[in-house]
Order: C-alpha cells, then structure tokens, then sequence
C-alpha cells in the first residue's frame, strides 16, 4: 500500500517578492503543477544572495527542517552553490547554463526537467 503525503517547501527565488508571480504560489512553473510553498524566501529577505547559503538556510529554519534533510531544485550555478553549501542534497535542472563539472560534482543529481524530477521521486517511494 502506498501512502501519499505532503512535503512541506520552500521557494527561494532571486528576485524580490513582488517580482515573483502570485506572490510565490506558483512561479515554478505549469510543468510542475501545484507547486504551492509552505514558504517564500528571496533576496529581499536575506542579507546575502545566492551563491551565498543564507536564502536556503532561512527557508529551511521557516519550515523547521535541518538542511540535510531537505532536496534543493535549482537551475543556475549560484543556486546550486548556495544549496551545497547550506548542506542541502541538490539538484540541477539546466536552463540557460548546463552543468560545469566543478557544480555537477556538488550535486545529487543533473535532470533535463522537473517532471524528471517528480518521476524519480515516484520512483523511490
């Protein structure tokens, strides 16, 4: 028998909020739907932006997660930066910029896209 649950998330986003479409609530995109966030943390909210790890440090303290138990979806190599060094497992999906192998090495994984990433998830479960 499987047994759905809900995982709490967090976006964290360079552009300030007011930028970031609905507030937050769905700025991921249609390919991921009903991606809502339990939290939204972006550069207005940080003293230091991506690569440094504050953005991710503080929406995992929101949600009241240690870091290493939490997956980081980014799509640049400051985002992966950051999330490595908060102590987050990582993982890339590639828009404009693909993986060096400096920013491969400090990921879980490098996916073409975020249905990919929610396959794999299934996968596990």
């Amino acid at each position: 028998m499987m047994v759905a649950r809900r995982t709490p998330g967090a976006g964290v986003r360079k552009p300030p909020r007011e930028e970031t479409a609905h507030g937050g609530q769905d700025w991921c995109g249609r390919e991921f739907e009903g991606c809502n966030f339990d939290v939204l943390v972006t550069r207005n909210d940080v003293e230091a932006g991506k690569p440094d790890p504050e953005t991710f440090l503080k929406a995992a303290a929101l949600l009241r997660v240690d870091p290493s138990n939490c997956l980081a979806l980014e799509d640049s190599h400051s985002g992966v930066r950051a999330a490595a060094a908060a102590g987050m497992a990582t993982i890339m999906i590639p828009d404009l910029l693909h993986p060096t192998p400096e920013i491969a090495s400090v990921c879980v994984g490098v996916l073409p896209s975020l249905n990919d990433v929610r396959i794999r998830i299934s996968q596990q479960l």
